[in-house]
């Protein structure tokens, strides 16, 4: 939730978004993308919850962040919700360098 509520211009939050290896979600309602999602391995999948934006890029429009939804796979095969304090190490803090990251590139 550290970033929750970052407005950042969309070119700078599709840099950080895609460098650290998310793809942009299906797009919905009128060419809407509203979440970018991360599988740093089998076990694992992340999603960055944001205002919707659209399929067709424009320069000056802007993101408001949401939330960094872990999950991990469970016996099941299916995703389920992990506190943050579950996480391993590394990927707790790789999630919350992230999130610092969006909310210092905030306008």
């Amino acid at each position: 939730m550290r970033a929750q509520g970052s407005r950042l211009n969309r070119a700078k939050f599709g840099g950080l978004v895609e460098k650290w290896g998310y793809l942009k979600g299906p797009g919905e309602d009128n060419a809407m993308i509203n979440e970018h999602a991360w599988e740093p391995d089998l076990d694992w999948y992340i999603t960055l919850d944001h205002s919707g934006i659209s399929v067709f890029f424009d320069v000056s429009e802007e993101v408001e962040v949401g939330l960094l939804r872990p999950r991990r796979r469970n016996a099941e095969g299916r995703y389920e919700s992990v506190p943050l304090g579950e996480l391993p190490a590394a990927l707790r803090a790789t999630l919350l360098a992230q999130a610092e990251a969006l909310k210092a590139a905030a306008i």
